[in-house]
């Protein structure tokens, strides 16, 4: 079992040059200080015992569980340069930030959790594996993810899985998913089909789905 937690100051200073914009914006100024504190608590257990029809393999079950809390602060102030919003993938739902770059840190107030269960042979390889969960917002956020002022409304992030299959050392298998449990629709879904047919050759075969590409 493991328990992190840590406390952070995130401390950044702007220094913008508004005579190089091709479009006024009156909203920037041209000095920006922004601190903000972070605090983050982040859990979980692994279980394992023999798998029922073979006592050669070993079956994992690790539930985790974080808990984030960043403060609101308006940030409208300061220009997007190099943020992006990340992807919510499974492994992003224990990450401390929702954007790449430092333009905008996302406000939190949020409980993610996950189960993962894996198969493991004699040998400790990993042959199959299967994981879901998914973020409880406590509260909203006003900060805009994306330039085009996107918020959260909903007070769940999607349900995120991912599936991996190792037959051999020539077929794999692996997928992941993003739904939306309030819309009942898929947001975003990927599978993989791998073949090595020689040491360093490889076939894959992959469809990627996204249902608002723009």
């Amino acid at each position: 079992w493991f328990v992190n937690s840590e406390v952070r100051l995130l401390q950044t200073y702007y220094d913008q040059d508004l005579s190089q914009l091709s479009v006024p914006n009156t909203l920037l100024d041209e000095s920006v200080s922004r601190s903000i504190p972070k605090v983050r608590m982040h859990g979980g257990i692994n279980f394992e015992r023999p798998m029922y029809f073979n006592t050669n393999f070993t079956q994992t079950f690790e539930p985790q569980i974080q808990y984030l809390y960043v403060p609101e602060v308006d940030q409208s102030n300061i220009g997007m340069y190099d943020t992006t919003q990340l992807q919510d993938d499974y492994y992003g739902l224990f990450r401390d930030t929702r954007y790449s770059g430092l333009d905008r840190i996302a406000a939190a107030n949020q409980i993610s959790w996950g189960l993962t269960t894996r198969v493991l042979d004699d040998s400790n390889s990993e042959r199959a594996r299967f994981s879901f969960g998914q973020i409880n917002y406590l509260s909203s956020s006003d900060t805009p993810p994306t330039p085009n002022n996107i918020t959260q409304s909903s007070e769940e992030s999607a349900l995120a899985a991912e599936v991996f299959f190792y037959i051999n050392r020539q077929w794999q298998f692996s997928g992941d998913l993003q739904y939306d449990t309030k819309n009942g629709q898929a947001n975003k879904s990927q599978l993989n089909v791998d073949y090595h047919y020689s040491e360093n050759n490889m076939v894959q075969l992959n469809h990627r789905y996204t249902r608002n590409v723009s």
